[in-house]
């Protein structure tokens, strides 16, 4: 009988049809739909209530619409220059069959990670910038309908977010900067994003970014990045909706 080793588990391809010039036509694509979407919305309101355009504009519910048009248009860009366009299924952007054992494991991974990298991070915030540190959620949506909020940040900047960062961008640029190239630029765009709720948020998201392509390369799946994403957010609302009003 042979006494030879199993062979090592392959970690799943990336065979994806779209490229790097897809991720940047998805990039300026999303840049020009959302300029366009602002300076409508902008227009409308100027001339609706043209002496209260700037308060409204910082309203929540204009927050929160501007933010759900936003992870509309991600998911749209993700599907319409990648499975759209090749005419491949959503599995390619990571929505594989994986079993629940291997998608608990990993997304507590990320998630542990994650967690962790917060704390470090927030403890030498408070020791050297104390005036820097990030709300959970920025102060014009703290007061804003507590569905919306859960509709909008628990579930939809996740959902947006994995599908366009790591199943859409990062699979693209991999056959090209390799994974950790990949992961890293995914990751770069991602904190750029999140710099709108602060400076001080990027590198938080940068290391997210990171920590859920590396967990979405060894999986195969995105599945369990999602699920940490989710978690991570869920609790951010929570640690907001649950704070002593005034």
């Amino acid at each position: 009988m042979s006494s030879e080793p199993p062979p090592p588990r392959r970690l799943p391809s990336i065979a994806v049809p779209w490229d790097p010039r897809d991720a940047v036509t998805s990039m300026l694509l999303l840049l020009g739909v959302n300029l366009v979407a602002q300076v409508i919305a902008g227009a409308i309101i100027g001339v609706v209530a043209p002496d209260r355009a700037a308060e409204l504009l910082r309203q929540p519910e204009i927050l929160i619409a501007t933010t759900l048009f936003l992870q509309v248009t991600l998911v749209a860009a993700a599907f319409l220059l990648g499975p759209a366009r090749y005419r491949v299924g959503w599995s390619f952007l990571g929505f594989t069959r994986t079993s629940m054992g291997r998608v608990l494991a990993w997304a507590a991974v990320a998630f542990a990670l994650n967690i962790a990298f917060n704390i470090v991070y927030g403890l030498l915030l408070k020791e050297f910038a104390p005036s820097a540190v990030p709300e959970p959620l920025p102060p014009e949506l703290q007061n804003a309908n507590t569905i919306v909020l859960i509709v909008a940040v628990a579930l939809g900047a996740p959902i947006a977010e994995e599908v366009y960062f790591r199943g859409f961008l990062f699979q693209g640029l991999a056959g090209s900067l390799g994974v950790a190239g990949a992961a890293s630029a995914s990751a770069l765009l991602f904190g750029v994003v999140h710099a709108l709720s602060g400076i001080a948020v990027i590198p938080v998201a940068l290391f997210a970014g990171v920590v859920f392509a590396l967990v979405f390369r060894r999986t195969g799946s995105i599945w369990p990045s999602l699920l940490a994403h989710l978690a991570q957010n869920s609790i951010a609302l929570y640690s907001v909706l649950s704070m002593p009003e005034g």
